[in-house]
């Protein structure tokens, strides 16, 4: 494996690690905040083995509302990572689509923008053809 392979492949589970972080009650966005300060991997801290130390990561950075049961720990920790999972590769295609469209809709008015001074163009070349030269008067001297 190559080096942005690897790089890559982190950066995808980080991302489903803060979605599923995010997704569980009592995580928000101040508590990600704070972890992500501590420079701890994201995939690291759910993917702790035991719900108790799972929790005190958290109550280490000022958290008192994280409410899990072992068993829904132990049995939703896959299914969790499993669903962000999907929902981060539904939102990379969504992004890749929003670029496609984006670039699209940019060319297409960068091709209008020059269009419009095309006939800007074309129109004062027209004018100056239909507006015929005005023959000097020759004054006759008195």
């Amino acid at each position: 494996m190559d080096k942005r392979t690897t790089e890559d492949d982190f950066w995808k589970n980080e991302s489903v690690a803060l979605l599923a972080l995010a997704s569980l009650q009592g995580v928000g966005y101040w508590m990600l905040y704070k972890l992500a300060k501590t420079r701890q991997s994201f995939k690291q801290v759910f993917k702790i083995g035991t719900k108790e130390a799972f929790v005190a990561a958290f109550k280490d950075l000022g958290s008192r509302t994280i409410k899990l049961s072992e068993a829904e720990w132990s049995q939703q920790q896959e299914t969790i990572w499993h669903a962000c999972r999907q929902m981060y590769h539904h939102l990379t295609r969504k992004v890749t689509d929003l670029e496609l469209f984006h670039d699209l809709a940019v060319g297409r008015e960068l091709k209008l923008i020059e269009l419009e001074r095309e006939v800007e163009r074309l129109k004062g070349r027209r004018e100056e053809r239909s507006t015929p030269a005005r023959p000097e008067k020759h004054r006759e001297p008195c």
